[in-house]
C-alpha cells in the first residue's frame, strides 16, 4: 500500500524540481473570498483569500486578515508565498493542501 503523499513527492523528478516558472505578467486578472469567523485563538475574523490567475491557471495567492497578531501576520505571508511558489512551478493544488 502506498501512501499518496510520498508517492506523488517520489514522482517529483529532478527536471522538475530545476523548472523556471513562467514570468509573471504585469497585470493578473484575480479574485478575492472572504472567509468569515476564522478563528485565531484570541481573534475571530474575517480571512479574505486572493487568488490571482495567469494563462487560466493559478499563479500566486495572498492571505490577509485584518486586526491580527504579528505573529499571525508572518505565517499567513509565509503561506502566501510558499503556495504562491509552489503554484508557478506546478505543484498540484491538492498536493499543497
Amino acid at each position: 500500500m502506498g501512501n499518496n503523499y510520498l508517492d506523488e513527492l517520489h514522482a517529483i523528478s529532478l527536471s522538475d524540481a530545476n523548472r523556471i516558472a513562467p514570468k509573471r505578467l504585469e497585470i493578473l486578472e484575480g479574485r478575492t473570498l472572504k472567509v468569515p469567523n476564522v478563528n485565531f485563538g484570541l481573534y475571530t475574523g474575517n480571512v479574505y483569500v486572493t487568488v490571482n490567475y495567469q494563462d487560466g491557471k493559478p499563479y500566486e495567492i495572498f492571505i490577509t486578515s485584518p486586526e491580527i497578531s504579528v505573529d499571525h501576520m508572518l505565517l499567513q505571508d509565509c503561506l502566501s508565498r510558499f503556495i504562491s511558489l509552489c503554484l508557478r512551478h506546478g505543484v498540484k493544488i491538492g498536493f499543497i493542501i
